[in-house]
């Protein structure tokens, strides 16, 4: 049993702490980004709503980039192919979230608050993740002040991800 205790608690659980789901919503990340592909006004909606580093795939955050500054191509076929040459990825993967998530620039905000809040999960994470490593090398103090720091970043962060809507 004494044993038992000085195992740590990964060993003891079997599993590593650091093994853990990172939250994203791949489905949510789709749609925002077939709706900013199919029309220059779901882009606008889409940046008003969401900032780059809200995406769990960084190539979403491209598409959505370039979707919001071009707003001149007339034809879906030929924004989309536009689309994925700026920003580097392939014409048939922007093509099949443009047929196969069908979905509206009026859902855009509940897809939005989908995305933002797997965002703000995986930041929640980020902030255990540095709490947790530094307590294996910084000093009790420094892991204090740091600890404060983190939880009033944390404490910074908005209750309910805003879209701009009410709540539902």
């Amino acid at each position: 049993m004494s044993g038992e205790l000085c195992r740590s608690r990964s060993e003891r659980d079997g599993a590593p702490l650091t093994q853990v789901a990172i939250p994203s919503d791949q489905e949510a990340e789709e749609c925002v980004v077939g709706i900013a592909v199919g029309s220059a006004a779901g882009a606008r909606l889409a940046t008003e709503r969401l900032a780059p580093e809200d995406f769990y795939r960084p190539a979403y955050a491209r598409v959505l980039e370039v979707a919001a500054q071009l707003t001149s191509v007339a034809g879906e076929d030929r924004r989309v192919c536009t689309i994925a040459r700026l920003a580097g990825v392939r014409e048939s993967e922007l093509a099949w979230l443009v047929a196969e998530r069908p979905c509206s620039v009026d859902s855009n905000g509940a897809f939005a608050r989908r995305v933002k809040e797997a965002s703000r999960r995986r930041r929640i994470m980020a902030l255990a993740s540095e709490l947790y490593n530094g307590a294996a090398s910084d000093s009790v103090e420094s892991l204090r002040d740091s600890g404060r720091e983190l939880l009033a970043e944390l404490a910074a962060l908005p209750e309910r991800p805003s879209d701009g809507s009410e709540p539902q």
